[in-house]
């Protein structure tokens, strides 16, 4: 298992908050330790994967 970070300003609705949120969960997926760290982070605007 690898320990994984990615930090990201914000976890809006996004292009690239989309490819965060999709690379934080595949690696999930494969056992992979994931945290991301932001700064903000409307769980009313932002994708279903981030609120949790």
């Amino acid at each position: 298992m690898r320990n994984t970070v990615f930090l990201h300003p914000d976890l809006g609705i996004g292009g690239a908050e989309r490819l965060v949120v999709d690379a934080a969960v595949g690696l999930q997926n494969l056992g992979h330790k994931v945290t991301v760290f932001t700064s903000h982070c409307d769980p009313r605007h932002c994708f279903d994967e981030a609120r949790d």
